[in-house]
């Protein structure tokens, strides 16, 4: 099987490629905004596709602010504050565009003939590289909170 997305080497440059931190900020920058939303995204992508291998993988990678998909709400809410509903929809849909081609180009790195390979491929990959990336999101975004949000205010003027 391809190793996708291992976690020792294309964990951190992934989640860094998806932050996209550094993109500087123009007005009303929505693919700022929206490179900041996408690895939350990401993150419940992942958290919905492993919460039924595992009923404790929701509290397992929890933060401060709950599970995932409550850090995926929170990222949401902080990035959109102050748009207009056609400016937050655009950045939104491509935060969403770019978590849903990660998740599912991941998963198809599982497909399997065998319907209980690929699940048990799926399954391990919950338990390793997909339990990392979500704590490491929750650890990156608690960590530099008020770094994210003047970035986000830069990117929202």
């Amino acid at each position: 099987m391809r190793k996708l997305l291992s976690a020792s080497r294309t964990w951190p440059a992934a989640f860094v490629l998806l932050a996209a931190t550094g993109i500087p900020a123009v007005a009303k920058d929505l693919n700022a905004l929206a490179a900041f939303v996408a690895p939350a995204y990401t993150a419940m992508n992942f958290a919905v596709v492993c919460a039924p291998h595992d009923p404790v993988f929701l509290a397992q990678t929890s933060g401060p602010r709950g599970t995932a998909l409550a850090y995926a709400e929170h990222v949401k809410d902080e990035a959109i504050v102050s748009l207009s509903d056609e400016e937050a929809a655009v950045a939104l849909k491509a935060a969403a565009d770019v978590a849903r081609a990660t998740a599912l180009q991941t998963l198809r790195a599982f497909d399997a003939q065998d319907r209980a390979t690929e699940q048990a491929r799926i399954a391990k990959w919950c338990e390793g590289d997909a339990r990392q990336f979500i704590r490491a999101f929750i650890e990156h975004h608690d960590t530099n909170h008020e770094t994210l949000l003047s970035r986000l205010e830069q990117a929202r003027q």
